[in-house]
């Protein structure tokens, strides 16, 4: 979304330290932490979107 409705020269920040704070808990698709492998895949997306500018964590 961000590469084609926005830029792909845009900057993010891809951060795996989402924490399920106050009511996400309520929310099942917010009340966990995302694992390594949905960290890797959304890197993997961040890179096929060519979205080249930013900054993420190599691994988690």
């Amino acid at each position: 979304f961000i590469a084609r409705e926005i830029s792909p020269h845009t900057y993010v920040s891809l951060m795996a330290q989402y924490f399920p704070a106050y009511q996400a808990g309520q929310f099942p698709p917010l009340s966990r932490r995302i694992n390594r492998e949905e960290y890797r895949e959304a890197l993997r997306a961040f890179e096929e979107e060519g979205l080249g500018n930013g900054w993420f964590q190599k691994d988690i």
